[in-house]
């Protein structure tokens, strides 16, 4: 996970972290309200596993943790539905 600067004109490597699966095809970032223990989700699509893996991230660190998954056909694109 990168954890970019006020202005977004720098990045820090804070971690690598296994997926639990093969091939992850896409993903994206879900803020948080203001309010909830966590920063946000990083929804992870593991294409071969035919998964959805989510990450909480911690508000203060940056950090993640895992949190759920959900059975889904090989997912190759995930985004936020409105």
């Amino acid at each position: 996970m990168l954890q970019l600067g006020a202005e977004g004109a720098s990045a820090e490597l804070l971690e690598c972290v296994e997926i639990g699966g093969k091939v992850p095809r896409g993903f994206c970032v879900a803020h948080a309200d203001p309010d909830a223990a966590a920063g946000g989700w990083l929804v992870v699509g593991v294409q071969e596993d035919s998964v959805l893996r989510s990450f909480a991230i911690d508000a203060e660190t940056g950090r993640l943790s895992r949190a759920g998954e959900l059975a889904m056909p090989s997912p190759g694109v995930v985004q936020l539905a409105e």
